[in-house]
C-alpha cells in the first residue's frame, strides 16, 4: 500500500520535528538541561571524599535522580543520567580487592623470609609495605587474622559489617561483581 505522504522518511522527518518543537515549546528541553547540569555538579562535589563516602552520596543522587524520572517523561535526562552508585560499589569492591592481594603477598613474603606469620599487619612496614593498607569501605586498617592452619586477610565487604573472615559468596563469576554478604578476602593455608 502506498504512503499517502510520499514515502516514510517524510514523515518520519514530520513527526520528529513536531515532537522535538512540543518538547522546546513545553519547557520539558529547558528543565531537562537545568536537571542534567544540577546532578552533573553536585555528581563532581560527590567524588571528592574517601571511597565509602563517595558511594553514600551517589547513592543519595541515584535516588534524587529517579525521583526526578518518576514525576515526568524527561527524554534527556532519561538518556544522560546513569547509576553512579553502582560504578562507586565496583570502584570500592575492586579496591578492597588489589589492597587485599597486596597485603597477602606482604604477609607470604614475611611468612618466607622469617619462616612464620606476622603478629599484625604493622609488621610487614616498611619491609614489605610502605604502610598499613586501609579497607576503602570503613577506612580501618585491612583485617588481618593467623588462624590455626594459615591466616585470612580481609575487608568488611558491601553489608558495611566485620563478619570476623567470613568469607560471603559472590554475585556471579563476574570478576567485577560485589560481594552481597560477608567479608571479602582472601584465605591462605
Amino acid at each position: 500500500m502506498p504512503n499517502l505522504f510520499g514515502s516514510s522518511t517524510v514523515l518520519d522527518r514530520f513527526l520528529g520535528f513536531f515532537a522535538g518543537s512540543a518538547y522546546v515549546i513545553s519547557g520539558s528541553k529547558s528543565a531537562d538541561v537545568y536537571d542534567y547540569l544540577r546532578i552533573s555538579d553536585a555528581r563532581c562535589d560527590a567524588s571528592q571524599g574517601t571511597l565509602a563516602q563517595r558511594q553514600q552520596r551517589s547513592q543519595a543522587l541515584d535516588a534524587e535522580s529517579a525521583g526526578i524520572l518518576k514525576k515526568s517523561n524527561r527524554p534527556l535526562f532519561r538518556m544522560t543520567v546513569f547509576n553512579y552508585s553502582s560504578l562507586n560499589r565496583k570502584e570500592l569492591w575492586a579496591t578492597a580487592w588489589v589492597r587485599t592481594v597486596v597485603t597477602t603477598l606482604a604477609v607470604e613474603r614475611f611468612r618466607l623470609k622469617y619462616g612464620q606469620l606476622p603478629v599484625d599487619t604493622a609488621a610487614l612496614v616498611p619491609e614489605f609495605l610502605p604502610e598499613v593498607l586501609r579497607d576503602p569501605i570503613d577506612e580501618k586498617p585491612l583485617r588481618y587474622r593467623r588462624e590455626a592452619e594459615g591466616f585470612v586477610v580481609y575487608s568488611i565487604g558491601a553489608n558495611g559489617r566485620d563478619d570476623e573472615g567470613q568469607l560471603g559468596p559472590v554475585e556471579n563469576e563476574d570478576s567485577s561483581a560485589m560481594l552481597l554478604e560477608g567479608d571479602q578476602g582472601i584465605r591462605v593455608k
